[in-house]
């Protein structure tokens, strides 16, 4: 009996797969399967042109050898420039995207497949890689680096699946990619359960972690710039009982009357607004789309042009906080606002952006000779992360509202976005070791340094998050009511405030970080908290919200930091140990 035969070399291995074909196989059964043998028909002599050979296809994902990197890399820039020719005649909604992986490594030939650690890397690098997109490790850019004709990305070192060393990842811009991927070292892994962040007034979110494995992302993350579409402004009567409700309270404004804006006032506000960005350049590490960006860009590949509204923000509002079946509603919108073509979320995601800005505004006459405006806005994160078989969705948002006069309007949309964007992209954490007065230290991850400098100024926020594999309830629900008696004692001894005002009379469904009403249900134990005890399997879930406490750092060291606190919102809430850095 003799052995198959075998040999070991180096190679470059290159996996492509189809994104969401099992979506694209229960949407159109025949179809998928045309695209599939598109697919076969298109990158097989693309393979063989560049002296590369398909090794295996396993079902909508192909598996291929080359001699070089620079041959591999040259023939996956060919198949999506070819497939993204190929999706301009297809439908919106069945194009046929891929995303491709590729290393160079030791593998071992046996009869007519290969086996290795090169193998098993190249797959993993694949799902990183945006649709239409291609990520290489570290390996294949050093082999491609005499070349100067590659537009290369650093990602930052990634820990891939079963995979013992972490490796470094790069986008190869092909410049056919339909979302940017954010990515972090760890990214999180969907596990059956849609992630919900959503967020609210101010600088406050509240955040619910529906995954059996881990939340927090690692503090060394790797962000690329980021794109922001600002959407148009809208006026009108559909949303106004929603934003006065907002604005005013349950039994509040009803005798204020809100006036829509004419086309050319918005116009004439949007242009202030966008100019006002590029002139004063107000993030340097956003790129920004403007609606005749959008205009411009559809119209040229004659598609109908992104919309959006407002809809499930008001279905989220409407939900009763006390009801029994609050989760199950609020799941139950998140798939709404994911299937939608018009929800916010798949706007940004249509726009090719990863952020939105979304304007509401009103005139109010407020006497006979002073007219003011409400502005009521959205600022939406939508994260990608990508699994191994997909991306995971995550959105957040923050919302604000003002009364304004005409001249301040458009600073104050610009400052909105410039400071609250903060929130979502500042994707490293330090924690606070040490707090005295308004002194603290806190850590961090010392390859992280060099991105702190002494004068510094930083946000901060606080998380209340129930891991159901470690901690132990009782003492997860004692925190949080022993700091919320601390927040009821600070504040009483100033009934004129507008804090205890707001604490004794805000129904906890706007969010603030400390109300009655949520000690209340806290104490009575009807607290949504209290859903977690009897929930069953690895989870973690809570509620994180800004501290409207910003610091000032003072020194660097290895891995701590010194600082004092540079500002304050509300001055009966204090930095405490295990409170969150942002930076």
């Amino acid at each position: 009996m003799t052995n198959p035969s075998s040999d070991r070399k180096l190679a470059a291995i290159m996996f492509a797969d189809i994104v969401s074909y099992s979506r694209l196989m229960g949407a159109n059964e025949s179809e998928a399967l045309k695209l599939l043998k598109d697919f076969e028909e298109i990158s097989t002599p693309l393979v063989e042109k560049f002296g590369g050979s398909i090794i295996k296809k396993n079902g909508d994902q192909i598996f291929c050898e080359f001699g070089s990197a620079k041959n591999a890399v040259d023939a996956s820039l060919e198949l999506q420039k070819a497939l993204a020719e190929y999706n301009d005649s297809r439908p919106k909604d069945f194009k046929l995207e891929i995303r491709i992986g590729i290393h160079i490594g030791d593998v071992v030939q046996r009869d007519d497949d290969i086996f290795g650690d090169g193998v098993n890397v190249a797959a993993r690098i694949q799902p990183l890689a945006a649709p239409g997109g291609i990520c290489i490790s570290g390996a294949v850019s050093d082999a491609i680096s005499s070349h100067p004709d590659y537009n290369i990305i650093s990602k930052g070192e990634q820990e891939l699946k079963n995979i013992l060393h972490k490796h470094s990842i790069f986008q190869v811009k092909t410049g056919y990619e339909t979302i940017e991927p954010v990515t972090s070292k760890n990214a999180i892994k969907s596990s059956g359960f849609s992630k919900i962040i959503y967020g609210v007034i101010g600088v406050l979110i509240l955040v619910f972690i529906f995954n059996k494995t881990n939340y927090h992302a690692n503090m060394n993350s790797v962000v690329e710039k980021n794109v922001l579409v600002l959407a148009d402004i809208k006026s009108n009567d559909r949303n106004i009982e929603y934003v006065k409700k907002k604005v005013y309270g349950e039994t509040g404004g009803s005798d204020i009357i809100f006036e829509y804006l004419t086309d050319k006032e918005k116009s004439n506000i949007y242009d202030e607004l966008t100019s006002f960005i590029e002139i004063n350049n107000i993030r340097d590490d956003i790129e920004y789309i403007n609606k005749y960006d959008l205009i411009d860009r559809f119209n040229k590949k004659g598609e109908e042009v992104p919309q959006h509204s407002f809809n499930y923000y008001r279905e989220f509002a409407a939900i009763d906080p006390n009801s029994e079946n609050k989760m199950k509603k609020m799941m139950e919108v998140v798939g709404k606002i994911y299937a939608d073509k018009m929800s916010t979320y798949n706007f940004i995601i249509n726009s090719s952006a990863d952020l939105g800005y979304f304007p509401l505004l009103y005139k109010i006459n407020t006497t006979a000779d002073k007219t003011e405006y409400c502005l009521f806005h959205f600022l939406v994160y939508n994260e990608i992360k990508f699994t191994e078989q997909d991306t995971s969705r995550n959105f957040q948002y923050l919302v604000s509202w003002d009364i304004l006069e005409r001249s301040d309007l458009v600073e104050a949309m610009a400052d909105f976005i410039e400071n609250r964007i903060y929130r979502f992209l500042a994707v490293n954490r330090g924690i606070v070791e040490v707090v005295n007065e308004n002194e603290l230290l806190f850590k961090f991850n010392k390859d992280l340094k060099n991105k702190l400098k002494s004068r510094m100024i930083l946000d901060t926020k606080r998380e209340y998050m129930y891991n159901s594999k470690k901690d132990q309830f009782d003492v997860f629900i004692k925190e949080v009511i022993a700091d919320h008696l601390e927040y009821e004692n600070s504040v009483q001894k100033d009934t004129e405030s507008v804090n205890y005002i707001n604490y004794h009379n805000v129904n906890m469904n706007n969010m603030l970080p400390y109300t009655k009403e949520e000690l209340m249900r806290l104490q009575a134990k009807t607290h949504e908290f209290y859903e977690y005890e009897i929930r069953e399997g690895g989870f973690k879930a809570g509620k994180s919200f800004g501290l409207y406490i910003k610091i000032q750092i003072k020194e660097v060291y290895d891995s701590t930091a010194s600082a004092t606190v540079y500002e304050s919102g509300d001055p009966n809430i204090k930095l405490k140990k295990g409170d969150i850095v942002l930076f």
